[in-house]
């Protein structure tokens, strides 16, 4: 009798431990299809910036090209061959003239995702997060910061749409360079602990940092140590008459009903996805895109709001950026914005 009991609660024990595991696959594959969609959401809707800005004053420049078009590969090469103090982290890097000229450089910190890191490149540093180091910038001299969607490989600079900013900001660069140092050393501990960083980044929702007479001004954002999806959607919302996109990739809903809304006021919302990834972007926005024609790729991660104001960087409006290591710059600049605005429809009408 006992033993009877006992094989009934061994099966009922069987039966609970068949469906959890049933339960967990059916979780897993939900969220492998929906990008974490019903869990991030729920917890995402309701937040503004949680913590609030940080000001500075700093005199700014930028210049801007776009690849293939203006040759970033020499400009990529002449910046870093100028520079006594190099700093980079890329998620990918194969232009060989690059190991050329670092070995003529004593003060220089290159790291590579780890990954994509080929072993026959000269004094590269393998970043090994446990997280995706998904960045693309340099700091040169203290003084300037390279950043926007183009790692330094022969499809970016030769092939692929991208683009390339250069910021003159001894202000923005500090901040950077301590955005790499807080990655280099988790990449040196080989582990899951969080990055140590300054106390501003930790306590910052952004950093901002303007001119003296505020008509050029720069927000820079560092994920995931801080929501740059945050900072995106809040300068979306502010949009008061169009919003034109350039993406790789675009899967993170919210940010897909952020722009289905302002399109229900009147906005006008234009976008170009990488044809690929167009199957995968939000239903409700894809009536307004149109897919690329780059035989390669469209890599932009470029969002221009109204008349003066560019988000670019690293992030692609996806839920794998949430967690990736990424950078996001906001820029104020009426000059930059028609930049972008010329390049978005020169990929748009196929010109």
């Amino acid at each position: 009798m006992k033993r009877r009991k006992l094989r009934r609660l061994i099966d009922i024990c069987k039966l609970y431990l068949v469906v959890l595991f049933l339960c967990i696959v059916s979780l897993k594959i939900t969220l492998t299809l929906y990008g974490e969609e019903y869990l991030e959401r729920e917890s995402f809707e309701y937040k503004k910036y949680e913590k609030e800005p940080f000001y500075l004053i700093d005199n700014i420049s930028i210049k801007v090209y776009f690849c293939p078009r203006d040759n970033c590969s020499e400009i990529f090469i002449n910046l870093l061959n100028n520079a006594k103090s190099i700093k980079c982290l890329f998620y990918d890097l194969n232009l060989e003239n690059i190991s050329e000229i670092i070995k003529t450089k004593n003060n220089f910190f290159i790291g590579v995702y780890a990954k994509n890191l080929k072993s026959n490149y000269y004094g590269l540093t393998p970043i090994n997060t446990g997280y995706v180091m998904h960045n693309k910038y340099c700091i040169l001299d203290g003084e300037v910061v390279i950043t926007g969607s183009t790692n330094p490989t022969y499809r970016d600079v030769s092939l692929n749409n991208n683009n390339l900013i250069v910021i003159k900001s001894k202000k923005a660069a500090e901040f950077y360079l301590n955005d790499l140092f807080s990655i280099a050393n988790f990449s040196n501990f080989n582990n899951r602990e969080y990055p140590k960083i300054n106390e501003i980044l930790k306590n910052a929702s952004f950093v901002e940092i303007s001119d003296s007479f505020n008509t050029t001004s720069i927000k820079i954002c560092f994920s995931p140590i801080q929501n740059c999806r945050n900072l995106i959607v809040e300068t979306l919302n502010k949009s008061k008459n169009k919003i034109y996109f350039m993406t790789f990739t675009f899967t993170d809903k919210y940010v897909g009903d952020i722009l289905a809304k302002k399109k229900k006021e009147g906005i006008v919302v234009e976008g170009i996805v990488e044809k690929k990834f167009y199957s995968r972007t939000p239903e409700v926005i894809r009536n307004s895109i149109s897919n690329d024609t780059n035989p390669y790729n469209l890599h932009h991660k470029v969002f221009l709001v109204d008349d003066n104001i560019v988000i670019t960087g690293s992030f692609n409006p996806s839920y794998n950026a949430l967690k990736n290591f990424e950078n996001v710059v906001v820029i104020k600049s009426f000059y930059i914005n028609n930049l972008f605005h010329d390049e978005f429809f020169m990929l748009k009408d196929n010109k």
